[in-house]
Order: structure tokens, then sequence, then C-alpha cells
């Protein structure tokens, strides 16, 4: 299984919860390609316990099939992770990483909850 990570921005109490999602896919050896700006941000800040390709933007989906998209933050993230996949049909599953999310539907403390049953294919797509 191939996943893209999208976020705009880092902050420091969410740091843990992204840790986690990458240990998460790292143990069920799910490949993943992040987001090039977050990416230089999580910089010293994430452990990577294997390696992670970079994903610049719409064309990446032309190039490589991709199984989700996992947003980290709120719907805005959502709807911008939106333009990227476009027309390619690849599902986005939104962690909230906020207070409320409509749309990032996922609480951080379900992540690993949530990855298990994408694994699993037990999700619906709206």
């Amino acid at each position: 299984m191939r996943v893209v990570i999208y976020s705009k921005i880092l902050k420091v109490q969410d740091i843990p919860f992204v840790q986690a999602l990458f240990d998460i896919l790292h143990d069920r050896n799910i490949a993943a390609y992040v987001y090039e700006p977050y990416l230089d941000e999580m910089e010293g800040k994430i452990n990577f316990q294997s390696n992670v390709g970079k994903f610049e933007g719409y064309l990446d989906f032309k190039a490589r099939e991709f199984d989700f998209v996992i947003t980290l933050g709120g719907d805005g993230t959502i709807l911008a992770a939106a333009t990227f996949v476009k027309d390619c049909g690849v599902p986005i599953l939104g962690i909230n990483l906020g207070r409320l999310g409509f749309l990032a539907s996922i609480e951080k403390i379900k992540i690993e909850e949530a990855i298990d049953l994408l694994i699993e294919g037990r999700y619906v797509l709206d």
C-alpha cells in the first residue's frame, strides 16, 4: 500500500501524533510519500524508521499509483489536498488535529485504528 501524507504546517503539539502515524505506517509496511514542504518542516522533529518519498503535487498522481491520501489538520487541509487529487479518484482520509472537523473526522487518538481499518478495507467512501 502507498499513501500520500499531506499537511500545511507541523505544530509542536501535534508532533507526538504525527510521529505515531509514521511509526504505524512503518509497522504496517505502508510506503509513505510526504508533501515536500511538510517533509522539509519535519526534518529533525520526526524520526522516520523507514525511508519516505517526496510528493510534490498533482503530477505525482500521474507518475505513481497511490492508494490513499492522509491529511493531517482540519477541513481546510482536506480541501487543499483535493486540489492535488483532482480527478485521480484517490480517497482522502482526514485526521483532525484541531478542535472540530466535519470533513476531517478521524480523531488524532484513533490514528492506529483508522490505519488498520484502511488495511482491512473496512471503510466507506463519501
